[in-house]
């Protein structure tokens, strides 16, 4: 009778609930603060990046144990905004089958941007490291308009598809799941290359063809 009474508890826990920035500041104490700025300058003083991958992996075997679990929440909520993304881009018909969203995204990239975005961490260090994971993302990953003047190549019609849903899935998040209309005007795209009006056009018709895509899919994904 007892481990009848436990199967629903096991199907709650085997689907996560979606992890909000609220949820990792209220975490987040003073001493692990400093912990975080103390790597976060250790790193700043790295110039390679594989350099700074190797002193990252070093310094994860030494932190405390409570700092490590906030890390994990950091982790594991980028890794909810890949899912969904990826998710509901498999959805869409005719959308390269098998595209995988920020295939360069790595533990390195989700302490650094987690600190500065989720943490609010400040510092040189912090706005260093950050501009960097930034710049390497943005010329890597095509799906940003950004990507036009890093790295001097136009976004495809694909490219805007998947840029739409991205942050229709990062407003999704922010909002438990639903999506503030508002705040995507504001986050209209400005492109650099080629024909940037029609691109932005095209960003515009994909948000509205996608909302409840997004919406569904995190229900299916993220809520009890």
């Amino acid at each position: 009778m007892q481990f009848l009474l436990l199967l629903p508890v096991v199907g709650q826990i085997r689907k996560m609930a979606a992890i909000q920035k609220s949820v990792i500041h209220s975490t987040l104490t003073s001493s692990m603060k400093e912990e975080l700025l103390t790597i976060a300058g250790k790193l700043s003083l790295i110039g390679d990046r594989g350099d700074r991958e190797n002193y990252y992996q070093i310094a994860m075997e030494t932190v405390s144990f409570d700092t490590k679990k906030l890390l994990d929440l950091l982790n594991a909520k980028e890794k909810q905004h890949i899912k969904l993304v990826n998710h509901v881009l498999s959805q869409i018909t005719n959308f390269p089958s098998g595209a995988k969203h920020d295939e360069c995204k790595d533990l390195l990239y989700f302490f650094i941007t987690g600190l500065k975005k989720d943490c609010e961490l400040e510092g040189e260090a912090v706005e260093m490291l950050f501009k960097d994971e930034v710049q390497r993302h943005y010329r890597l990953e095509s799906h940003h308009p950004e990507h036009e003047s890093v790295a001097g190549s136009e976004c495809s019609e694909n490219d805007v598809i998947q840029m739409a849903v991205d942050r229709l899935c990062r407003n999704a998040q922010n909002n438990g799941g639903g999506i503030d209309l508002a705040q995507m005007a504001e986050r209209t795209p400005n492109f650099t290359l080629g024909d940037t009006e029609r691109k932005k056009e095209l960003f515009k018709g994909h948000v509205d063809s996608y909302k409840s895509l997004v919406e569904s899919g995190y229900q299916q994904l993220f809520s009890a």
